[in-house]
């Protein structure tokens, strides 16, 4: 059987918790052949040693009907069904759930998060999604359409590499009473950052080459 270490409770704004044990869990049901290389307590040492100065260490997820084989999500659009004509964002979810209506195939990646945006929202909103990623945009320089109504450029956040929407959910209902349909946002953390190389995919070429390299099966 396997151990999982104990996850330690950051403070506000600091590190996110350690990978959790339902995305290891589904990483080797995605990819069963990490199992001939080591156990899921060594998949998790591992994943700590591939951005280990990310202030975001959870396990996130995208959907989407295309296949990235190889290590590299590009092009492809910036998030779920939002902002579409913002070329160079990358959007996750922690609700793997959630994020399996955008696509057939689901990917976990862990992120390399260095100077974020943090925003909350309840998820009573439809724009609760996006609306601190579009916000953030305007702010950091990334979105250049002219809007009157858009928050002003801010040379301060230049640097800014992601945005973290934690979205509580409290109001949410899968399957409304009276309308039989989804109401409000289901809990979840939403991540967009805007390099490539900020992401790194579990379960890939890439990744099971460095797991056995890390657990000294590798040349």
């Amino acid at each position: 059987m396997d151990h999982f270490p104990q996850n330690t409770i950051p403070t506000e704004n600091e590190v996110e918790k350690a990978p959790a044990k339902e995305g290891i869990d589904f990483v080797f049901e995605q990819h069963p052949e990490l199992a001939s290389v080591g156990t899921k307590e060594q998949y998790v040492q591992y994943i700590e040693t591939i951005f280990p100065e990310s202030k975001f260490k959870e396990v996130v997820y995208h959907n989407s009907d295309a296949e990235f084989k190889d290590e590299g999500f590009r092009p492809m659009k910036p998030n779920f069904d939002t902002l579409n004509s913002i070329a160079g964002v990358y959007t996750f979810s922690s609700n793997r759930d959630f994020t399996q209506r955008y696509g057939k195939n689901s990917y976990s990646v862990v992120l390399n998060v260095q100077n974020p945006i943090e925003d909350t929202s309840s998820g009573e909103y439809e724009d609760d999604m996006d609306r601190p990623l579009s916000e953030a945009l305007f702010k950091i320089g990334k979105q250049q359409v002219e809007n009157p109504l858009a928050p002003k450029y801010d040379d301060s956040l230049k640097n800014t590499d992601a945005v973290i929407n934690r979205i509580s959910g409290e109001d949410y209902i899968a399957k409304h009473p009276r309308t039989g349909k989804e109401w409000g946002m289901a809990p979840q953390t939403i991540v967009s950052v805007f390099h490539e190389n900020q992401i790194h995919i579990l379960g890939s070429a890439s990744d099971m080459q460095k797991f056995q390299k890390f657990v000294g099966k590798g040349k």
